[in-house]
């Protein structure tokens, strides 16, 4: 009996040389010219054409404007060494609220041009400052623009409706970065910097809204800083910001406005090697949150020779471009060792820091000297001509000693935070009837006539 086997295959069938012939497979030829092959091509055709004209709005409506693909927007250094980057869409951006910060601008614009960055140099300015004059502002900005190739844009300074005039509250003008959609993005440094290296390679970042390091300091929460910042222009972005600035409190300036927005979707920057603070090198012991690890031993030159952004922030020493010599002599970093062991190297680096950013200041056409004047005020100049006024640090607070400007007094955040405003340099400006008011290029109390007059201030 034949027992059946469901694996065994079946004898493949024999044909005859005729039936060979009868069902050979057809020829390319004749398949091109089949009726069906016809058909479905044509239907092939027309489902990808609806696909295109119907899907392809959708994707551009949805608002994502952040072409190209990330594998092209990826850094690297033969990308921004070769040619096939088009810088002119990239810009460093620089807000100037007054003749101090501009002359900062313009530091950090000689730099860059010193490094041979690729990238476009973008300057807000204020519009009350004109080019063509002869004044201080006036060849400062002509200097910016000859010298370096910074392109000028005048703008209005943005504070928070009803909010008074100081340096904090005008910090919301650097948002005015997420408006130049004439480039594809800009990247924001505050002046009060020092750039150590180019950083064209940033603008080569997977695409995104917004990229910020991190406040490393902060270590008690995740918070951004605003510092510097990499932002790709839109309107739909700068209309956020400005329903914030309108909404602030009198506690929320540029950082904290973009850390609402941004906090939990924007790109991270290293803030090694992208955010190094002057006060990195102040205190001695604890470097953890800078280097990232308790692991590896903190070595001041290899920090300050990866670093490509240095800025000052030593409360309580005063901005490197205010005359703060007896605050740096009281504040400045102790050597470590005892006798010919003795090592001053974070003293001399954080020394050095200050005393670079004075010698630049004074050279390559920035000079802008303080000189005491009789009516309790120091006189800054550029050029050899005066450029604004700045009310001396007061030892006393409350601002009530007979030595202070007792109605010049900043209130807090002029410059400083926590109380700190008493004891520092304030711009000062004067008006055209010989009145005076806080804050550098404030002409708030001069156009309503309540400017201070010096004699009613002293004592």
């Amino acid at each position: 009996m034949a027992i059946y086997n469901p694996w065994a295959f079946s004898p493949l069938p024999t044909y005859s040389q005729d039936t060979k012939a009868a069902s050979k497979l057809p020829r390319l030829f004749d398949i091109l010219k089949s009726k069906r092959f016809r058909l479905v091509s044509a239907a092939t055709i027309t489902t990808l054409l609806a696909l295109y004209v119907f899907v392809r709005p959708i994707a551009t409506a949805s608002g994502w404007p952040y072409g190209p693909s990330v594998s092209r927007w990826a850094p690297s250094v033969s990308a921004v060494n070769g040619g096939d980057v088009d810088w002119s869409r990239f810009a460093y951006v620089q807000y100037v609220t007054d003749s101090a910060y501009l002359c900062n601008s313009v530091m950090l614009f000689e730099i860059l041009h010193r490094l041979g960055s690729k990238a476009d140099r973008l300057l807000m300015y204020p519009s009350s400052f004109k080019v063509a004059d002869d004044t201080a502002e006036g060849r400062l900005l002509r200097e910016a623009q000859t010298k370096y190739g910074a392109k000028l844009q005048p703008i209005k300074i943005q504070r928070r409706p009803g909010g008074i005039s100081d340096t904090w509250s005008e910090s919301y003008t650097k948002l005015l970065a997420f408006n130049q959609t004439q480039y594809s993005r800009v990247l924001s440094l505050d002046s009060d910097s020092t750039i150590l290296q180019t950083m064209d390679e940033l603008f080569l970042l997977p695409p995104c809204p917004v990229a910020m390091p991190r406040a490393y300091w902060i270590t008690d929460s995740i918070v951004l800083s605003s510092q510097l910042v990499l932002v790709t222009p839109a309107a739909d972005e700068f209309a956020r910001i400005q329903n914030k600035i309108e909404t602030a409190t009198d506690k929320e300036f540029d950082m904290e406005i973009v850390n609402e927005l941004y906090g939990n979707s924007a790109l991270i920057i290293p803030h090694r090697p992208y955010n190094l603070l002057t006060g990195e090198f102040r205190h001695l012991e604890n470097h953890t949150e800078y280097l990232g690890r308790d692991t590896e031993t903190w070595d001041a030159h290899k920090a300050l020779a990866e670093a490509k952004f240095l800025h000052f922030s030593d409360w309580p020493v005063p901005k490197p471009w205010i005359n703060g010599n007896s605050v740096l002599e009281e504040r400045k970093p102790e050597c470590v060792g005892n006798g010919e062991e003795l090592d001053c190297t974070q003293r001399d680096m954080w020394l050095g820091f200050y005393s670079d950013f004075a010698r630049r200041r004074k050279t390559g056409g920035v000079v802008m000297p303080d000189t005491s004047q009789d009516n309790g005020l120091c006189l800054n100049s550029f050029d050899g001509k005066p450029l604004y006024w700045r009310r001396r640090s007061c030892t006393d607070p409350t601002c009530r000693s007979p030595n202070c400007l007792a109605n010049l007094c900043a209130i807090d955040g002029d410059a400083g935070v926590d109380g700190s405003a008493a004891s520092q340099n304030v711009a000062v400006t004067e008006c055209s009837d010989g009145s005076l008011c806080r804050g550098g290029g404030n002409k708030n109390y001069c156009n309503n006539g309540s400017g201070t007059r010096i004699a009613a201030a002293v004592g």
